[in-house]
C-alpha cells in the first residue's frame, strides 16, 4: 500500500495486520484497503528486483 511493503500475518473482519519488511507490524481498516492497489508478488512466476 502506497510506499509500504510486506507480509499480511492476519485478515480480521475489521482489520488487517501486516508486518513490513523493516519488522514493524502495520494496521489496516478492511475498509481502507478497497481504496488501493495490493500487489501479490508471492504468486508471480517472474519479477525483476531493482
Amino acid at each position: 500500500m502506497d510506499d509500504k511493503s510486506g507480509v499480511v500475518e492476519k485478515i480480521g473482519v475489521k482489520t488487517t495486520r501486516v508486518k513490513a519488511l523493516s519488522g514493524d507490524p502495520l494496521v489496516f481498516s478492511s475498509s481502507g484497503l478497497t481504496n488501493f492497489r495490493i500487489h501479490n508478488y508471492k504468486r508471480m512466476e517472474k519479477r525483476r528486483v531493482l
